[in-house]
């Protein structure tokens, strides 16, 4: 009988917690997205962070792009050895 009275114990801490939290919080609106970035700026292309193929070092990409196909042909040729 005392583990029940033990977990109902639990279980009301947790949800009059969960309520205490509801209460603090209520009429509060969390900011949106857009209104957490900066405004303004600098207007310098130089200052904006890189996305895209902007930020790729394209050098790479061709590097690892001759490696696979240089390992695609050595499958296609033992591939064809088998048949």
């Amino acid at each position: 009988m005392e583990l029940r009275w033990i977990i109902l114990a639990i279980v009301l801490l947790i949800c009059g917690a969960v309520a205490l939290e509801a209460w603090l919080k209520r009429g509060k609106r969390r900011a949106s997205f857009a209104e957490m970035q900066p405004r303004g700026g600098s207007g310098d292309p130089e200052a904006k962070t890189e996305l895209g193929m902007e930020a790729t070092d394209t050098d790479l990409v061709d590097e690892a792009h001759k490696r696979n196909q240089i390992a695609e042909g050595r499958n296609d040729a033992i591939t064809r050895r088998r048949h």
